[in-house]
């Protein structure tokens, strides 16, 4: 947004009716509707990469992607259709030359070749998680495949980041200690050093630092190093800006902070600069999304942070986590979701929760990825198996209750299918069913199980 100041309706993507505020600075997604005042606008992606478009290709991809339940009927029914018909042609022809009455026994042949179709099953199977995926849609979640449908209903642990995942990711500046310079020094180093940079905290130094392309030093160089923070050259001088772990990698002895929040060190020159306290809010509604998780059936719960003990602890006491690993770098997460994967062994299903940032190794390994608050950020909906565009945590229950909704219905289906054809069957065999009540009979089965199957797009 490169003027203006208005406020959007985003419904269409995030599934509810709340306002998103915009100002310059703001990006902004296709499927918005400006409504308060007119905004200038650039724009930075084609339409196939727009927001607009990968929610329709989620469409599509949602139907190309069958589940595991599914592709077993599919293989059932490339045997079963054979079998049946050879015993249809047994039935109709070879039973006649020793019983007689040919007439009888070719209609209970055609009837026995009509009640075993598996029709009804190979339709209603797949409307149970289109069912599921589009109720998701219109509540602003995208699902991408009818595989991830089945796995989420089977989802017994959840493994959550913590920055932008349970907490907002809008980090504020609480204290500063500078060592022997001025906190305006600190500060303004600071802000130019991570001038360039994505992570979370970064925006809430720039403010602090009260950085602006006009007055900043000049920066020749940075490299982000993933889980510890930024090295650049401001002026000329290296400074590193970031954990503990990267003062210690550059042998540079730092002060370790005695208040509760995240520490940013600074060193310049590998001189200790000193280090800022940062702390970010637990989101609205975290507390009560993750008790109803729990409520429905995920029996445990990780968080994974890269921040310190102090803030981890506290965070996670509060919201009951089971679980909780702190100080990781990206590649630490990766690692400790592994071991758990390993340790609940190959049956058990592994969900993980991440705002996008740094997460498509994560959003691999575990069996279905969340990405959180892609309307902000979008960067993770390639590899996360479901996107929830509005960010808001408490909407993972529903996701949950729309699965298993999904799932409960198929194994209706499937139960209710095979003990009405089973009847049927026996009732033909006997000839106590006229041909037109059977063919009556499936229809209403094919159509009982369609109606069915719908219960799953009607959960909100």
């Amino acid at each position: 947004m490169i003027s203006g100041i208005s406020s959007l309706d985003c419904s269409a993507l995030t599934g509810d009716d709340k306002e998103l505020n915009v100002a310059v600075g703001s990006k902004l997604r296709s499927g918005c509707v400006n409504l308060t005042s007119p905004i200038t606008m650039r724009t930075e992606k084609s339409f196939a990469e727009s927001a607009a478009a990968k929610r329709l290709e989620s469409f599509e991809q949602a139907r190309a992607m069958d589940s595991r339940l599914e592709k077993r009927l599919n293989r059932y029914a490339a045997f079963y259709t054979p079998v049946i018909a050879l015993c249809a042609l047994i039935l109709g022809v070879i039973v006649p030359i020793y019983a007689g009455n040919w007439a009888a026994w070719l209609r209970r042949a055609l009837l026995f070749l009509l009640l075993c179709s598996p029709n009804a099953l190979l339709l209603s199977v797949p409307l149970c998680f289109e069912g599921a995926i589009l109720s998701a849609e219109r509540e602003g979640m995208r699902i991408f495949g009818k595989s991830v449908v089945e796995r989420l209903a089977h989802l017994r642990t959840v493994v959550f980041g913590k920055t932008g995942v349970i907490t907002d990711g809008r980090f504020r500046v609480t204290d500063v200690f500078p060592d022997n310079v001025t906190e305006e020094a600190l500060l303004s180093v600071t802000a130019a050093a991570e001038s360039n940079s994505r992570n979370p905290m970064a925006e809430a130094l720039r403010q602090a630092g009260g950085w602006t392309k006009e007055t900043a030093g000049k920066l020749m160089e940075i490299e982000e190093i993933p889980g510890l923070g930024v090295s650049a050259f401001v002026d000329g001088r290296h400074v590193l800006v970031g954990n503990a772990e990267l003062m210690e990698s550059h042998g540079v002895y730092y002060l370790t902070p005695n208040r509760a929040g995240s520490a940013i060190h600074v060193a310049v020159e590998n001189r200790y600069w000193g280090h800022i306290l940062m702390t970010d809010k637990i989101r609205e509604g975290a507390f009560d999304a993750l008790e109803d998780l729990r409520a429905r059936g995920v029996s445990q719960m990780v968080m994974l942070t890269g921040d310190v003990l102090s803030v981890s602890r506290a965070i996670a006491s509060s919201l009951n986590f089971d679980m909780v690993r702190y100080e990781l770098t990206p590649s630490g997460k990766l690692s400790a979701l592994r071991y758990l994967k390993e340790a609940l062994g190959e049956k058990a299903t592994i969900a993980y929760v991440g705002d996008g940032l740094n997460d498509a190794a994560l959003f691999d390994e575990a069996d279905v990825g969340i990405s959180i608050d892609t309307l902000r950020n979008d960067d993770g909906v390639d590899k996360a198996d479901v996107a929830l565009m509005s960010g808001e945590i408490r909407r993972l229950p529903s996701l949950l209750r729309m699965a298993s909704v999904a799932w409960g219905a198929v194994w209706q289906n499937i139960l209710f299918c095979c003990l009405v054809k089973l009847l049927l069957l026996i009732l033909t065999l006997c000839g106590a069913l006229p041909i037109a009540v059977g063919a009556a009979a499936d229809a209403a089965c094919v159509s009982l199980t369609a109606l069915n199957a719908l219960r799953s797009y009607m959960v909100e």
